[in-house]
């Protein structure tokens, strides 16, 4: 008798029975909006990078028509500004999508799943308290080299400061719309957090959103 045909192999199953067609609408319903997140973050990246970017040209170019003893305030401003635009792009927030391939529909869903709670790690690091920590140390560097070095206590507060203002921003408008759920389905995660600049004002409290 010929042999018996091979079972075809079955996709794996949905968790807690959930139907193929929900799964495909959740599947793309995740991609969609992990994709939104990833390019929100390299927005924001760009952003902050070009920043800093020009920052480092302008303090250098007023370095050449500061006097002698100005000038190291403008080169110390530039060098931290440096460290600021090759900080961004190298060690800011980001994740990868992945690609659906030939995965079944849970299948696909599940690696989502994974990649969000992943993406909402990144999100959550990059902007914890121990973030601040390296800027605060590069503005205190510079105030101590310029107050001890070149005895201009004024100007280096004012400018550590300046730079610990605008460190303490850029983690501020980092997009965190992944942190607005926690459901690994995607569902209730709400509106991105960062899309545009957003003044609500009541009786009982002002409230300003800086969004990308």
């Amino acid at each position: 008798a010929p042999a018996p045909a091979p079972a075809p192999a079955l996709a794996p199953a949905c968790p807690d029975a959930l139907p193929v067609a929900i799964a495909q609408a959740r599947a793309r319903m995740l991609r969609s909006i992990l994709e939104h997140e990833a390019d929100r973050l390299s927005r924001w990246r760009h952003v902050w990078t070009g920043i800093f970017s020009i920052a480092v040209v302008g303090q250098v170019g007023l370095a050449q028509w500061a006097t002698p003893d100005e000038r190291s305030v403008f080169y110390v401003s530039a060098v931290k500004a440096t460290l600021g635009a090759l900080d961004t792009p190298l060690f800011s927030a980001r994740f990868s999508v992945p690609l659906q391939g030939d995965l079944s529909p849970c299948a696909d869903l599940s690696g989502l799943q994974r990649a969000l709670h992943r993406a909402r790690q990144r999100e959550a690091k990059g902007i914890a308290w121990y973030q601040y920590l390296p800027g605060l140390g590069v503005n205190a560097a510079g105030i101590l080299y310029l107050g001890i070095v070149h005895d201009m206590w004024a100007k280096a507060l004012v400018g550590g400061g300046i730079g610990s203002v605008v460190g303490s921003l850029k983690l501020l408008t980092q997009p965190r719309g992944l942190l607005d759920s926690r459901s690994d389905s995607g569902v209730g995660i709400g509106q991105p957090w960062f899309t545009r600049v957003d003044l609500a004002v009541s009786a009982t409290f002002a409230r300003i959103r800086f969004r990308f």
